[in-house]
């Protein structure tokens, strides 16, 4: 699976031509998920009309559109803390598959609060490195707040070498 880390300055989101792009669902105030529907052109009343499908404390992963559509939007529930399902980018990567896209942007970690959530981002690429049996997903774009990126760079990095190194 090919992975690419791209910095995202805080208040911009350039396009990036995938075909699904995950965001966390947060319709109050200016943010990625906001940046994203703006960037494509998509109907913002129609996503604010989607807020009752993730209330609540469950996680829920959805997808917008149908496989034609592209790129289609996969929405995932605010959750406590970064690290609340350790299990979330496996089955983000898995409806994107299902969904038929060979390409995905996870906009997570696009802009960030306080410090860099090492551990979950981490657990993050190491989900995406050790993903394996899509019929059709091959790459991933994690977008990252451009004050981190340095560290990102060297998450992947680490978890590259311990890879290929079996460490």
């Amino acid at each position: 699976m090919e992975i690419v880390i791209r910095p995202i300055e805080h208040g911009t989101y350039v396009p990036v031509p995938v075909d699904a792009i995950s965001c966390t669902y947060n319709m109050d105030g200016f943010t990625p998920m906001e940046a994203i529907l703006a960037a494509y052109g998509l109907d913002r009343e129609y996503f604010r009309k989607c807020s009752r499908m993730h209330e609540g404390s469950k996680l829920r992963i959805i997808c917008h559109g149908d496989c034609y559509e592209r790129p289609q939007v996969i929405t995932v529930s605010k959750t406590e803390r970064w690290d609340s399902d350790p299990g979330a980018t496996k089955k983000i990567l898995t409806l994107a598959d299902c969904e038929r896209c060979e390409s995905l942007s996870m906009t997570h970690f696009s802009f960030i609060l306080g410090a860099f959530p090492a551990s979950a981002f981490k657990q993050c690429i190491g989900s995406i490195q050790s993903a394996g049996g899509f019929e059709n997903l091959e790459r991933v774009v994690v977008d990252i707040d451009v004050r981190y990126y340095q560290h990102a760079l060297d998450v992947h990095s680490q978890l590259r070498l311990s890879e290929i190194f079996n460490l």
